[in-house]
């Protein structure tokens, strides 16, 4: 059976189950298929796939921006003496501050790019 392009297929789908279920004194040993029905299941599913994938991607990127800060730390810590030379000849506070954001900018933005790659890597 098929049906014209400005029916309701909805309504239509339920009068045929409720045809379908007195023919069949509700015995249950049929299924009504309606492809909009499926469709907006379809949807469903995937915004709470894409809430799920936000919500992983934010912890991620949570967990990366505390480990690039903890690197950084550490490197702080292990080159004191090269900042104290850098220091010494007259590199100002700011000189070396820009040094360390700008080495993890760098650090970031490679670690992204090699992310994207792999991502797109896998999807492919």
């Amino acid at each position: 059976m098929q049906l014209g392009p400005t029916n309701d297929s909805l309504n239509t789908s339920e009068i045929v189950r409720g045809l379908l279920n007195v023919s069949h004194k509700n015995a249950g040993d049929f299924r009504v298929v309606v492809p909009a029905e499926l469709l907006a299941e379809q949807k469903r599913t995937q915004r709470i796939f894409d809430i799920v994938m936000v919500a992983i991607a934010s912890i991620s990127l949570l967990v990366g921006g505390i480990g690039i800060m903890n690197i950084m730390l550490a490197s702080v810590l292990e080159r004191t003496r090269e900042i104290g030379v850098c220091r010494a000849i007259g590199a100002r506070q700011s000189d070396i501050i820009r040094q360390f954001l700008i080495e993890a900018v760098l650090i970031s933005f490679v670690g992204g790019v090699m992310g994207i790659a792999f991502g797109s890597g896998c999807r492919a």
